[in-house]
């Protein structure tokens, strides 16, 4: 009886030590033809050196937010990057909306964020812009997700809106309020279509 109990004992921590040593994918997502920047109304809007992200592994999101990474973990990914910034609470100037529970809520605009791709020109010495995420212009792989419940994006992919006024011409918006936030961008193999994501957004609240 004894051995039997040692060895139900010896399961349980085997499965615990398991949990605990959860593995994530730790190989770095770069894309070698583009750049990102996170941008809102706290910054410029337009592709700079100071809010260029980083490259980065579902691992290094892992140690942020498990939940954040098992979810990248069941996509298709191609590219992954990161950038932590501080959101505070102050006036953006115009109110960007959002829908909560049903509801179209008025947020301020300081919470707005978006993500812009980038090549840089040598001879300019300066960032070209691409095209705005979610906004999908010509390349129509747009479709953006929110991976997080803080993180509101508009439900529509096209640009017409929809009952409630939301088009892919809608910012995304932090929920949450103020606080330092770490933004993970991914955008996946996969062509969006009406159905199809082609990038997933996260908003995780540093602590």
């Amino acid at each position: 009886m004894k051995k039997l109990f040692t060895l139900a004992l010896s399961a349980v921590a085997l499965m615990a030590l398991s949990a605990c040593g959860e593995k994530f994918d730790n190989t770095v997502l770069a894309n070698p033809e583009k750049s990102y920047h996170l941008t809102g109304d706290w910054d410029t809007w337009s592709a700079t050196e100071a809010n260029k992200m980083e490259a980065t592994s579902v691992a290094a999101v892992a140690k942020l937010d498990k939940a954040v990474a098992k979810k990248l973990a069941g996509k298709p990914l191609k590219y992954l990057y990161s950038k932590t910034v501080e959101f505070k609470d102050k006036e953006g100037g115009w109110e960007a909306p959002a829908l909560v529970n049903g509801e179209v809520v008025q947020f301020n605009s300081g919470y707005t964020v978006k993500v812009i791709d980038a090549v840089y020109d040598e001879g300019e010495g300066s960032y070209g812009s691409q095209h705005w995420i979610p906004d999908p212009g010509d390349s129509g792989n747009s479709h953006l997700e929110s991976l997080t419940d803080n993180l509101f994006v508009s439900p529509t992919y096209d640009a017409t809106p929809d009952e409630n006024g939301f088009s892919w011409a809608y910012n995304p918006v932090i929920t949450s309020g103020a606080g330092k936030y770490t933004i993970v961008i991914a955008e996946y193999t996969t062509v969006s279509s009406a159905t199809t994501f082609g990038y997933g957004m996260a908003a995780i609240l540093n602590k």
